[in-house]
């Protein structure tokens, strides 16, 4: 979230620019969200509103996830919210095991753990986001390769 807050704000305070000036750079630091917080202009206000929200611990929500399967790593394609967008038509009541070459990446044969995690900035979307992305990983990976599944807690939350 601070991320999107600082990315919304660049155009205006101009914050990439200073990467290239190491006399700039190195006065980026938390002062930026005062910045931000603090500046009345309204070309920042998405930027103060997001920051706000971190204040206020009312966070993006925790979707789902996936262990990207090891053979698809080298070639692994961000995933975009499209993707994930386009998968949620897909219906399927298939039950599988999860083998144990599936569970995680970190065991002696390899030591590289790739994981995507989906969050939502509208918690009433959390429960259709998170089932489309199941699809999405059964479309892509032709199995869902998730670490944990969302909480039926946070799918029913309004």
């Amino acid at each position: 979230m601070v991320v999107d807050a600082l990315v919304k704000a660049n155009d205006y305070l101009q914050i990439a620019s200073h990467i290239e000036h190491p006399s700039q750079y190195w006065k980026l630091d938390d002062t930026i969200l005062k910045t931000i917080e603090t500046a009345p202009d309204p070309e920042l206000k998405e930027s103060r509103d997001l920051i706000l929200r971190v204040r206020r611990r009312d966070l993006y929500q925790f979707c789902n996830e996936y262990a990207v399967p090891r053979d698809k790593i080298e070639h692994f394609k961000d995933v975009t919210a499209h993707d994930i967008v386009c998968s949620q038509d897909y219906e399927s009541d298939e039950k599988f095991s999860i083998p144990d070459d599936r569970i995680s990446h970190l065991l002696p044969t390899s030591y590289q753990d790739m994981i995507v995690r989906v969050y939502s900035k509208k918690p009433h979307l959390v429960g259709a986001i998170s089932d489309a992305f199941e699809i999405f990983q059964l479309k892509t990976y032709g199995i869902k390769a998730q670490v944990h599944a969302t909480p039926e807690k946070k799918k029913r939350r309004i």
